[in-house]
């Protein structure tokens, strides 16, 4: 091997457990672009759902004409849940609650309901 020359060398702030909690009031692709660059081996993006953490796995953007405020659940479906975003919506298609099973598809409702706040 070579040695690194310090003089070109950068360095990048630590990564922090907050870094991958999800604010709804950012951008549909903001949120997306987090959901898939935590997903495992990472520790996942999460938000709550009162005091229960929940992992997001796998989550789906798409347009919502309805205007609710960002983080409520909007719609159960059978691929899980729709979320208001700042800009957009996001289907939850695949969550972990903090202390439970992976969640999928209608299930995920069963964990969110309709008309829930998250963050």
């Amino acid at each position: 091997g070579e040695p690194q020359d310090e003089r070109q060398a950068t360095y990048a702030c630590t990564r922090v457990e907050s870094d991958g909690e999800i604010d709804w009031q950012r951008s549909t692709r903001q949120i997306d672009r987090l959901v898939r660059a935590l997903v495992a081996p990472y520790p996942g993006a999460f938000t709550f759902l009162g005091d229960t953490r929940i992992v997001v796995w796998r989550a789906t953007p798409m347009a919502l004409a309805a205007d609710a405020p960002a983080g409520t659940v909007v719609e159960g479906r059978e691929s899980g849940v729709l979320v208001a975003c700042g800009d957009g919506g996001l289907v939850l298609e695949e969550v972990e609650p903090e202390g439970g099973d992976v969640l999928t598809g209608a299930l995920v409702g069963e964990a969110i309901p309709v008309g829930a706040r998250l963050g």
